[in-house]
């Protein structure tokens, strides 16, 4: 048997290439634990070598099956491949001829909440020994463990104070940095997150996922300005770093900075290859600036990278409907619903182009379908009965009003009942159900001229809304 010496100055893809070629010839051949682990390395990159991976440790078992490090490894195979089992089974002979090995008691505990055995991975994490451990990034991997048990359980509140410990350790630890902004989310806990991750920053301000994470904490604080300069600063520090050019370019739109969120998505585009998501929106950033001629072209491109993108339907159909042309409307409507048909306002556009061009049945139709979609949608059944009262059904809007608050219930329904018993004439019922409207939310008052636009002119209406 020939033995292979492999050292530093040799490359991985050299010892790859040697290894594939003996392995395919059947010639026999001996490599280091450590190279074995290097070849395994290699092709997990690659998820579809996975197999590779798992073929590469069993042949280095052959020759080394006393090596808890190879087991390890092929615990780790059977782990990224979701067969939590054999992962088990694996990390548990590891651990035979290494019982003290705290990294390899760790990753059993992690693989016991991946099989939602909380209780046996609570039981190793809570050993006096992780208690006291000498190694900081270890006791950061005990904390992100505990708040991965803590997710499971849908215990969000204990999973952030978990996640927060583990990061005050080790504020580069990727996979609670990825955690993080979940527990954020999930308990709203948005100004305590920027205050904690503004003083990890200041000690590590070339950590991009930091930066990454803060920039949602202002999102959730609607500081979108504060937002969009903070995710600038992830691909600032990490020019591949793909969700920083999105999400700042997302917090851009929301601060109604067109013009900037396309900027953002051209440096984008001059780093990576675009797509039909990029393209959509930067169509809708030409549509916000009110640029039909550079918008279209966007959607229209989107549709070549994505011929099943019923986004980008939408988007040429809300061009359509500004130029007017509600034939286009109805038929690129059509397209999007036949790739979805579980979008509730491609009915509802549908609908009003119907409406424009007369024809009252299909309209009816669709707003219907818009509301069986989404039935506990409230702004679907008002522009409903407000298309019944605009051709002058009266009864129906009726009809449709009690259905509505099956699903419904708010202030809005107040509005549009007294607006459905003003234009049947019963204008007592009407001013009560106004004074009850008016108790209930003044604010949104001028959605009556929204549902009865004639009613604008309606001075007597106007003087009781401002003498409320």
């Amino acid at each position: 048997m020939k033995r292979f010496e492999y050292n530093q100055e040799e490359s991985i893809l050299h010892l790859i290439n040697k290894y594939e070629q003996l392995n395919e010839s059947g010639r026999s051949y001996f490599y280091e634990v450590t190279e074995y682990l290097d070849i395994a390395s290699y092709y997990l990159e690659d998820e579809s070598n996975f197999s590779k991976a798992a073929d590469v440790i069993h042949n280095a078992l052959s020759q080394h099956p006393f090596a808890s490090d190879l087991f390890v490894k092929l615990a780790e195979i059977y782990f990224l491949k979701k067969h939590f089992t054999k992962a088990k089974e694996n990390i548990l002979k590891a651990a035979t001829f290494s019982p003290n090995d705290t990294e390899i008691e760790l990753f059993h505990a992690e693989i016991l909440i991946s099989l939602s055995n909380f209780r046996g991975a609570l039981d190793i994490l809570n050993e006096e020994k992780f208690k006291h451990l000498s190694d900081s990034k270890q006791t950061a991997e005990v904390y992100y463990l505990k708040a991965l048990i803590s997710e499971s359980l849908n215990e969000y509140h204990q999973m952030y104070n978990w996640l927060k410990k583990a990061l005050s350790i080790d504020s580069k630890h990727s996979f609670a940095l990825d955690k993080f902004w979940i527990a954020m989310e999930m308990k709203q806990k948005h100004k305590d997150a920027i205050h904690f991750l503004e003083s990890l920053i200041d000690e590590s301000p070339y950590n991009y996922r930091l930066w990454y994470n803060l920039g949602h904490a202002f999102l959730g604080c609607n500081s979108f300005s504060k937002a969009s300069v903070a995710f600038e600063y992830t691909y600032l520090i990490k020019k591949d770093f793909k969700s920083g050019y999105t999400d700042r370019a997302f917090a851009l739109i929301e601060n109604k900075k067109y013009k900037e969120a396309l900027s953002c998505y051209e440096e984008f585009e001059e780093v990576f290859e675009t797509n039909d998501e990029i393209l959509v929106n930067k169509g809708i950033c030409y549509l916000k600036l009110e640029d039909l001629d550079q918008a279209k072209p966007c959607f229209y491109k989107a549709l070549i990278h994505n011929p099943k993108d019923h986004y980008a339907y939408f988007q040429l159909a809300k061009c359509d409907f500004e130029g007017q042309n509600y034939q286009s409307v109805v038929s690129l409507l059509h397209k999007a619903i036949e790739i979805n048909d579980s979008n509730e306002n491609y009915f509802a556009m549908q609908a009003e182009a119907y409406f424009q061009m007369d024809n009252f049945s299909l309209a009816a139709d669709a707003f219907q379908k818009a509301i069986d979609t989404a039935p506990e949608t409230p702004v679907l059944w008002i522009q409903y009965i407000s298309f019944l009262l605009d051709i002058g059904e009266l009864s129906e809007a009726q009809i449709v009003f009690d259905d509505s608050t099956s699903y419904c219930n708010g202030a809005e329904l107040l509005y549009v009942q007294f607006c459905i018993l003003h234009e049947q004439g019963s204008f007592k019922e009407a001013k009560n159900q106004l004074i009850l409207a008016l108790t209930e939310n003044k604010d949104i008052a001028p959605i009556i001229f929204e549902i009865c636009p004639h009613l604008s002119s309606n001075d007597n209406l106007i003087e009781i809304i401002a003498d409320f």
